[in-house]
């Protein structure tokens, strides 16, 4: 009922019909106020607002309109949320990339979309922007640079400062965001103007944080990926957002003392990380919220966050195809008298208001309490379906509900556990699952372990990949032994690496290419 009344206050009384409606009351509420912090650069909203519609003017001008494709590979940076403001005021459609894609994989995508601009940064493509001007049909590129003189800027700078007002519909598509491709070509996801804006009322209501607190932001996680969720729900709270390039631990910890940051989003890869340094430093860091999202957390991992940061520390589901909040497990879940309910901590929380999840069978009948299968979830910022992909639109949307690849189970209270997807499945007898995730939940509880990945190589076989500063091959004998003892003989690892690091993607994720490179 609350969240009825909360929504029907932000759409109707308030007016926040579409992306650029909050952008606008959030520009005139915090016209002085900080926006962006980029390294040494800071502007205001109202700044932040006068660059993003030039660069709309200016876009415009050279024929990318409402419904044109307007690509970005850029890291997180203040120019992310110039663009970002100016599709959301035109209709131009976002098209985020990742930074670290192989040539033949961006050459794919600005194709596929046929998208008429892009705009980037010359480090992150060196030689590969020869191959796409040649390969490709894009009319105009752009250069983000940090010279005053660069493309972007001088771009910019010929927009005219106009009003805009172009008629935008709720379907009318907002971005065509990719995956990574890891599993063959990258998968454009359409995103409508509503998919954004119900993502925006599930964290509007179902958030205790009021808009006169104006949180403090530190974004770790890629803006065009997961990282993206919070551009809204932060504009409307009229945060100070403070961005990372490149994920770095010790970075991350000197910004957040620097401009108090109070509020983190990160991806579980990240966040080991994080926590890791942040315990070998015995940082004492005055956060607030922290909400680590896009795969499960090792329960070992959450317990130990808890442990150092409080009961501030949650855990979110979501996926771009179906936008978070999806579910949430907050310290409502997971603490009673006090004290942690540490198998609680194994899920990802009850779904959102206005969320639903199920779980079926192989023949997608609805599986019973605690039995495990493929997760199926119904939200009101479900994407429209798969760019240019009909079969596999009707393969995974159906009905208001989306098949994931993920699989899992509801326990009788309403809690959703993820397990993995079909490829961290390492062997199935029957009803008898046995996922990698299993395995990364017993191999957390080595000391001196900093991150860990299971991947399985063969039928019922599995190699573990773990980050670490200890003796390797004291390491390497304990993995095995554990696993022996916990599983089986039969279920130890075929093979156990020990790093010096487990690489990550643009987006946050473990690199699956270069685990996969190490174990095979």
């Amino acid at each position: 009922m609350l969240g009825q009344i909360k929504y029907s206050y932000l759409r109707y009384f308030k007016g926040l019909f579409l992306p650029r409606d909050i952008i606008r009351a959030a520009v005139k509420r915090n016209s002085h106020r900080i926006a962006v912090v980029d390294g040494g650069r800071s502007i205001s909203y109202s700044d932040l607002y006068f660059r993003a519609n030039r660069l709309a003017v200016s876009l415009l001008a050279i024929g990318v309109s409402k419904g044109e494709k307007l690509a970005v590979i850029l890291d997180n940076c203040q120019e992310f949320f110039e663009i970002r403001i100016a599709c959301y005021l035109t209709g131009i459609v976002l098209v985020p990339v990742l930074t670290d894609l192989p040539v033949e994989d961006y050459v794919f995508i600005l194709n596929d979309c046929c998208v008429k601009a892009l705009i980037y940064h010359p480090e992150l493509l060196n030689d590969k922007i020869k191959e796409l001007k040649s390969s490709t049909k894009v009319d105009k590129y752009l250069a983000v640079t940090e010279d005053q003189t660069s493309e972007y800027e001088t771009f910019l700078s010929k927009g005219a400062d106009l009003d805009l007002r172009y008629q935008l519909m709720e379907y009318d598509y907002a971005s065509i965001n990719f995956s990574s491709g890891t599993t063959g070509r990258p998968k454009g996801v359409e995103l409508s103007q509503k998919s954004w804006m119900n993502s925006f009322y599930g964290y509007a209501i179902s958030s205790k944080t009021l808009p006169l607190l104006r949180p403090v932001i530190l974004h770790s996680l890629w803006l065009g990926s997961a990282g993206g969720t919070s551009f809204l729900p932060a504009f409307f709270l009229g945060a100070k957002n403070v961005v990372t390039r490149k994920f770095d631990p010790e970075d991350s910890a000197d910004l957040i003392k620097q401009h108090n940051v109070d509020t983190l989003f990160m991806s579980p890869g990240y966040f080991v990380n994080f926590l890791h340094f942040c315990e070998s430093n015995r940082l004492n860091l005055n956060l607030k919220n922290v909400v680590v999202g896009t795969e499960c957390v090792p329960r070992e991992i959450f317990k130990r966050a808890i442990k150092l940061f409080g009961r501030c520390v949650k855990q979110g589901y979501g996926m771009v195809e179906v936008l978070p909040p999806l579910t949430m497990l907050t310290n409502l879940d997971y603490r009673m008298l006090g004290k942690s309910k540490s198998d609680f901590l194994l899920s990802v929380g009850k779904p959102s208001s206005g969320r639903l999840a199920r779980i079926v069978d192989d023949e997608g009948k609805d599986c019973p309490v605690n039995s495990v299968g493929r997760i199926k979830v119904k939200s009101p910022s479900s994407a429209l379906g798969y760019y240019k992909n009909r079969q596999l639109t009707e393969k995974h949307f159906s009905g208001g509900w989306f098949k994931t690849d993920d699989y899992g189970y509801i326990d009788k209270k309403g809690y959703l556990y993820v397990l993995g997807r079909k490829e961290d499945l390492i062997s199935r007898t029957g009803d008898d699952w046995f996922f990698a995730r299993e395995v990364l939940e017993v191999i957390y509880k080595i000391p001196g372990i900093i991150e860990a990945v299971v991947c399985p190589v063969s039928e019922s076989g599995y190699a573990v990949v773990a980050a670490s500063g200890n003796d390797k091959v004291l390491l390497e004998q304990e993995v095995v032994a554990l696993c022996e003892r916990k599983f089986g003989a039969d279920r130890r690892p075929k093979k156990v690496v020990v790093a010096a690091k487990i690489d990550k993607n643009s987006s946050g994720k473990v690199d699956r290419r270069k685990i996969k490179s190490l174990v095979t």
